[in-house]
């Protein structure tokens, strides 16, 4: 029973090996963190390129003649947009992202009634007439570097809308 006691007390002072016991139990908490914050910001990242590119295709197709009756011109228009946003070029390229495509960006005109009937007493804008309106929008599903399917977390869809009034040849 004495020997007990003695290697129970030797036991109790004794801090060799204390060092990895306390890094066993930190470094999965560190590294969870570590790699949350890597993903976190891979995916703002990849959130800020995809709202980028959708606002440059509505700039630019907000630049170009709108001519509704005109289908080839506003099907190269609604092209070059959809290229730009994904690409960065009108006439496509790499793309911003390798799992966004220009298929994936919708360009839509629609036009809104501007008169006196439609205003009211607010001023409206000059001349009288329809004013169109060009919606740049996409939604792709998140590509994660592979933490987020590691903690088997559901797919992140990321989506941005932009819309310019058309002004035309500038």
């Amino acid at each position: 029973m004495k020997a007990l006691r003695a290697r129970f007390k030797r036991f109790k002072t004794d801090d060799t090996g204390t060092s990895i016991l306390e890094l066993a139990i930190v470094l999965p908490v560190l590294l969870s963190i570590g790699l949350g914050v890597m993903e976190f910001g891979n995916l703002i990242y990849r959130q800020h390129l995809i709202v980028n590119g959708v606002r440059d295709a509505a700039r630019y197709a907000s630049g170009r003649p709108y001519k509704p009756s005109d289908t080839t011109l506003m099907g190269s228009i609604t092209s070059a947009a959809a290229n730009i946003a994904a690409t960065g070029t009108i006439t496509g390229g790499s793309n911003r992202i390798s799992w966004w495509a220009p298929g994936d960006v919708a360009v839509v005109y629609t036009t809104v009634p501007n008169g006196p009937a439609s205003c009211g007493a607010a001023r409206c804008y000059r001349p009288v007439g329809d004013i169109a309106i060009v919606t740049v929008t996409t939604s792709v599903d998140y590509v994660p570097l592979g933490f987020l399917d590691f903690l088997q977390l559901d797919d992140i869809t990321l989506t941005a809308s932009h819309q310019e009034r058309v002004i035309g040849v500038r």
